[in-house]
């Protein structure tokens, strides 16, 4: 899969982190890189283009899938629920959304649910969030500021105060800069560039491949 002209993964940011910082190769692992630069996009830097759109995805229609113990599994990959639907495109309630389930009550459960919510790009191969290119300082600055705030932060610390002072300014620096890179564009700008990337000759030019759907719902435009 070809990314690289668009993006980069959080395995670019962890083997640069892992070849800079050798001594510490053996204290990270991939899954904390990968958590890191999601950390970053999402609650950092807050990508207002990044996040897609997925339009009523299935989450039980009778037969598959099912409302077991009053739960209903939800796609792993979300990363903000932004409805929940009956068969009618009725909005529904009664429900407790708890991370990985919706909950429902014994005489409150419906026989098909589909939902809207927003997801991060990532790999289709590996499954690792996608980072636009241009974000990899701030990612990389975030990461190494992680891997060393247990040390910072020990009695007595591990990290020489000077040196802790340069990787928190590091971290600040980078992530101002890359919140920078979205000053002065309009709402319709970003609306703009948040379709293209979504859509179907966008996908089949950095996949090679037409624009995937997802089982039971479709990913659509804004």
């Amino acid at each position: 899969m070809n990314t690289r002209n668009k993006y980069v993964t959080a395995m670019d940011i962890y083997m640069r982190i892992v070849s800079t910082y050798k001594s510490k190769a053996s204290e990270i692992s991939r899954v904390e890189v990968v958590r890191w630069c999601s950390e970053v996009i999402t609650d950092y830097l807050k990508d207002p283009v990044g996040l897609v759109p997925n339009k009523r995805y299935c989450v039980v229609d009778g037969d598959t899938k099912k409302i077991v113990d009053g739960r209903a599994t939800l796609p792993a990959d979300i990363f903000k629920l932004e409805g929940v639907f009956d068969s009618d495109g009725n909005l529904l309630s009664g429900y407790v959304y708890q991370g990985d389930y919706l909950i429902f009550g014994d005489t409150n459960q419906p026989s098909k649910v589909y939902i809207d919510y927003y997801s991060l790009p990532v790999d289709e191969q590996t499954g690792y969030p996608l980072i636009k290119k241009g974000y990899e300082p701030a990612c990389y600055a975030y990461c190494v500021y992680k891997m060393f705030e247990e040390d910072a932060t020990v009695i007595p610390p591990k990290v020489p105060q000077w040196r802790w002072l340069q990787i928190c300014e590091s971290k600040e620096w980078e992530i101002e800069a890359a919140h920078r890179s979205w000053d002065g564009m309009t709402d319709n700008e970003l609306r703009d560039i948040h379709n293209y990337i979504i859509s179907r000759d966008y996908l089949e030019m950095v996949y090679g491949i037409q624009s995937p759907t997802l089982s039971g719902g479709d990913i659509y435009s804004l």
